[in-house]
């Protein structure tokens, strides 16, 4: 009976280690909360499995509950702060604090407008203009005021803001003549680089010299998005077609234009950086932005019904890995997003295509 016996033995232990291996790797909520390096809630921030599509977000008081294995890894991140990834191992009851991670970009306008007489070759200061057209005039770049003043405004801007970048803008400059342009881009990346800073232009400053770490900000033309790139620029990718924020939902939003696009939330979300231009590639593209231009807003309410929910859509496409994006995940997660909105009372476009909790 003794082969029997070891047989009925090693079964047993077999069975034993098996049972032991499923209490290992079994599913189980983890539970938390997420807060500031000050203590602070952080709502709305983004759990994610790593390697899987299971996700869900924190509440209005930082908390948050998933279903994971015991030895799977977590990832956390929200707008604005630095992505954490923690392994379990084992824990059941995580306090996570997530570190800033914000850069400030900061723009001026300086091409495309001009109304001190000073700084006009008519030596004539126009009538002070109220519409939303752009690209009439010009600054003269033959009196050399103009670049004294532009030294000035930079430098100041420059000394009282904290972030590396310093946006000229250069875009619609429909007035300027290409030469004259090409003269003003170049000596204000000179004025931008003599003060610390690193240059930020719209694509069409693809014409000049492009200064080392230069960023090239493609809105509309995808030549001269390429051309900076081949002079050396990285690129931050705001598509007007996908990414304007000012851009209508639909025919039917009473907000914002469409000579864009119509920007659906869906149209929003389903754009992939990395493959949207042949020849811009991810190691060009330094991140994303989606401005909301103001000429067709007058308040809060207003300006928050074009921003949400689309600017979340655009936080998770600039936050994430691309192969780690599911629309359908992301729907799921957008909801609970929208009962946090409500909580918070920002108002918000509520597509009749997802199914909003009331």
């Amino acid at each position: 009976y003794k082969p029997n016996h070891m047989k009925k033995m090693s079964t047993i232990v077999t069975m034993v280690l098996l049972f032991c291996g499923l209490l290992v790797h079994a599913q189980g909520p983890i539970s938390g909360v997420i807060s500031d390096a000050e203590g602070n809630p952080i709502p709305g921030a983004t759990i994610i499995v790593s390697g899987t599509t299971i996700g869900t977000t924190s509440d209005f008081d930082g908390n948050f509950s998933i279903n994971a294995d015991a030895q799977a890894s977590l990832e956390f991140s929200s707008i604005g702060f630095e992505t954490q990834i923690v392994v379990l191992d084992g824990q059941t009851s995580l306090t996570i604090s997530l570190q800033d991670s914000v850069s400030q970009l900061d723009e001026i306008i300086i091409t495309g407008y001009g109304k001190q007489a000073a700084l006009n070759c008519d030596n004539k200061s126009p009538k002070l203009y109220t519409g939303i057209e752009v690209g009439f005039s010009s600054l003269c770049i033959d009196k050399e005021i103009t670049f004294e003043f532009l030294d000035d405004v930079i430098r100041e801007i420059s000394a009282i803001t904290p972030g590396e970048y310093f946006h000229i803008g250069g875009d619609e400059s429909h007035a300027t003549k290409e030469a004259d342009y090409v003269i003003f881009i170049n000596r204000a990346q000179d004025i931008v680089e003599k003060y610390g800073k690193k240059v930020i232009g719209w694509d069409e400053i693809q014409s000049s010299k492009i200064k080392p770490n230069t960023i090239a900000q493609y809105w509309a033309d995808a030549e001269n998005a390429k051309g900076t790139i081949r002079k050396g620029a990285k690129i931050l990718m705001s598509p007007a077609k996908y990414a304007y924020l000012d851009m209508q939902y639909d025919s039917l939003s009473p907000y914002g234009l469409h000579w864009a696009s119509y920007i659906s939330i869906k149209r929003g979300y389903d754009w992939i950086p990395e493959q949207l231009v042949d020849g811009i590639f991810e190691e060009n593209i330094i991140g994303i932005e989606a401005p909301l231009w103001s000429e067709t807003i007058t308040n809060f309410e207003e300006l928050s019904y074009l921003a949400f929910p689309r600017i979340l859509g655009y936080a998770e496409i600039g936050w994430s890995n691309t192969k780690k994006r599911n629309r359908d995940n992301y729907q799921t997660r957008l909801i609970e997003h929208g009962v946090l909105l409500d909580s918070l009372a920002i108002n918000y476009y509520k597509s009749p295509n997802i199914p909003w909790k009331k």
